[in-house]
């Protein structure tokens, strides 16, 4: 029991770790706002952004950060039913030590000596039972901490593909957007160029003999 308890105090102080982990990677904030669902235009907004989170891969990091706080709920559920089984455990062991020492008080020809003895018996097989409860918990609280490091280590990743993906496409709107102002200024200033060859032209028309 006291190697379970070690293993139990252990387990708790990493899932803590990963519990502050995962609560500082949840801040990727949603681009789509609370919006009124009776308007069209709303409605196309919103599927537009959907469609956008989807593309950009944001939907796939709130789905694991979802995962994250669902795994951790389940997690901390079954720690708190283990840590009460073994808080019953440790109560019902102080009563049992009571019924043994008034055991040995008692001597067997009396009538509360059998009473004790079967206090003591039905002790017994409580504590057995809730032992048993109790390795199942455990078992359970470890299988549940190896899914929360398994959900927290998968959103770390999609959170740190989403920020590759979103510097990868900034990038590319920042060449695409300078290339279109370069070609923009071009025409511009070949539109400008050919009205002032037009104007001169005209000018020149304009006044010969």
């Amino acid at each position: 029991m006291a190697v379970s308890m070690k293993t139990s105090a252990k387990l708790q102080q990493n899932v803590f770790k990963i519990y502050r982990y995962a609560h500082s990677n949840a801040n990727v904030t949603p681009i789509v706002g609370s919006v009124p669902v009776n308007s069209k235009a709303a409605v196309k907004l919103a599927a537009w952004m959907r469609f956008y989170e989807n593309f950009i891969g944001l939907t796939d990091v709130k789905n694991a950060q979802d995962r994250v706080l669902q795994a951790e709920k389940k997690f901390l559920e079954n720690q708190e039913l283990r840590r009460e089984r073994q808080f019953q455990i440790q109560q019902v062991r102080i009563k049992l030590k009571e019924i043994q020492l008034e055991l040995d008080k008692t001597l067997r020809g009396e009538d509360r000596y059998l009473q004790l003895v079967t206090q003591e018996h039905n002790v017994l097989r409580e504590e057995r039972n809730l032992g048993t409860e109790f390795e199942i918990y455990e078992k359970a609280e470890r299988d549940y901490f190896t899914s929360l490091s398994n959900a927290v280590r998968d959103s770390h990743e999609r959170e740190r593909a989403y920020a590759e993906k979103t510097k990868y496409w900034s990038i590319i709107g920042s060449v695409c957007g300078a290339i279109i102002g370069i070609v923009g200024t071009t025409i511009n200033n070949w539109v400008r160029l050919r009205e002032l060859r037009d104007i001169v032209h005209g000018s020149s028309t304009s006044t010969a003999p």
